[in-house]
């Protein structure tokens, strides 16, 4: 691979931003590659490539593109942070929380961190609750009534039926759910 000047690294990282800012995700992508398949890109440009991977749902990607780029520059919170939140987008948890206590190290009071630490615990402390049982979300075609669905998700503000165990937008355990009593 070519060695890139810092002058047509900083162009290309640009320009990445620029698309990135227009939602133009796949144009990131293909820029970033084309050019990363004739240069070394920098940890900056990998991270931007995360972030577009990511946001194109191609996870496999992003992950390799946050990797390479944590590698190149493992002490750039935004690089941690941002792998973090394609971890939790994955539900692997216990790894984004270990990226966010990465970031937390490097900066403790990093505000984003913080919120995405406290998500991640509750998130962790409702995995261990789906250990016991593995509960499936039923899927509704229409609306439902008021009635019927009261029940809203800390996590993602659906309402969901009032005897629902797990939440039928994101799969979380809905802790105000009344006890099921068996019918003998």
């Amino acid at each position: 691979m070519k060695r890139h000047t810092d002058k047509d690294m900083a162009e290309i990282i640009a320009q990445s931003r620029h698309l990135l800012q227009r939602n133009l995700f796949w144009e990131v992508t293909e820029l970033l590659t084309g050019y990363g398949a004739q240069h070394d890109l920098s940890g900056e440009a990998l991270n931007i490539l995360g972030v577009a991977w990511s946001l194109l749902e191609e996870y496999a990607k992003a992950r390799d593109a946050f990797e390479r780029a944590i590698g190149k520059s493992p002490k750039v919170v935004e690089f941690h942070y941002n792998y973090a939140m394609l971890l939790r987008r994955m539900g692997l948890f216990e790894e984004a929380m270990e990226e966010i206590n990465t970031v937390l190290y490097l900066n403790p009071q990093h505000p984003p961190s913080l919120k995405l630490q406290k998500l991640l615990q509750m998130h962790l402390q409702d995995k261990s609750m789906h250990t016991i049982t593995e509960f499936r979300p039923v899927k509704r075609d229409a609306e439902p009534s008021s009635a019927w669905y009261g029940l809203v998700c800390q996590f993602c503000g659906a309402n969901n039926a009032n005897n629902a165990r797990v939440c039928t937008n994101c799969g979380s355990v809905l802790n105000d759910a009344p006890p099921i009593i068996p019918v003998e």
